[in-house]
């Protein structure tokens, strides 16, 4: 006898679809399940954040009389806005804005979890910067805002602490109300959508893979190399006497 080849079972686009349908309901209740869980989660587990922002902008005046009519040294202005930028996130701005949200009963305030919901942004195009805050508290999200920018414009015209930047800075508004940020519900339950047909069919036909049982004559020869002369019936469960010669 021949030495039997490794099996490599070929399972065409019909097949495939076949297989589909024979396990239509596996894929149904597995895509089912995992999307209930990822939509529950969303809507009903996990603690909804909430983001409040305002902007500041860094103004630099001229020194002597400029090119500019403004009075304003924009170049200037633009290279500072990374130092303003990497300023906010610093301990002494954020310890500033903790002595202000204390004054406003708040206690027990870490620098560290000030600056993990902290997010500073700019423009390349404007001399505005962003700070925004995210919380579960709406309340508490506001409240970080204004205490940040106080503190960082107390900390910027305190005499001699950081004169590249006394009164350069100028608060242009306050913090917003804060509004729904995360979690996404809708991308949660299509993702979990996707996840459960990507897991079901991945299990059918995993399953599919691991069956022994040859379906056809063909697929016989091509596991075993030889040619098949004949193919005994399935005998059922009566016995012998049901099998056809």
């Amino acid at each position: 006898m021949n030495e039997i080849n490794e099996t490599q079972r070929e399972i065409s686009l019909i097949e495939l679809w076949h297989i589909i349908l024979r396990n239509i309901w596996i894929i149904v209740i597995l895509t089912s399940i995992v999307f209930i869980f990822a939509t529950t989660y969303a809507w009903f587990i996990a603690t909804p954040d909430y983001v409040s922002n305002a902007d500041v902008m860094v103004q630099v005046e001229e020194s002597n009389s400029g090119q500019i009519d403004t009075g304003f040294d924009l170049i200037s202005a633009s290279r500072l806005l990374d130092t303003v930028k990497e300023l906010t996130t610093k301990d002494v701005v954020i310890e500033a804005a903790i002595l202000e949200l204390e004054k406003m009963g708040y206690e027990d305030i870490e620098v560290q979890y000030i600056r993990n919901g902290l997010n500073i942004s700019s423009s390349s195009t404007s001399y505005f910067i962003n700070i925004s805050f995210v919380d579960n508290d709406t309340g508490f999200a506001k409240d970080v805002v204004d205490a940040i920018i106080q503190g960082l414009i107390e900390v910027t015209d305190e005499e001699d602490a950081f004169p590249v930047l006394t009164n350069k800075i100028r608060r242009t508004s306050f913090a917003s109300d804060a509004v729904y940020n995360s979690p996404n519900r809708l991308l949660f339950s299509i993702v979990g959508l996707i996840l459960g047909g990507v897991i079901s069919l991945g299990f059918i036909f995993l399953r599919e893979t691991l069956t022994t049982n040859f379906k056809s004559k063909e697929e016989i020869e091509h596991a075993l190399d030889i040619q098949i002369l004949g193919v005994i019936p399935l005998m059922s469960s009566k016995g012998a006497k049901n099998v056809k010669k």
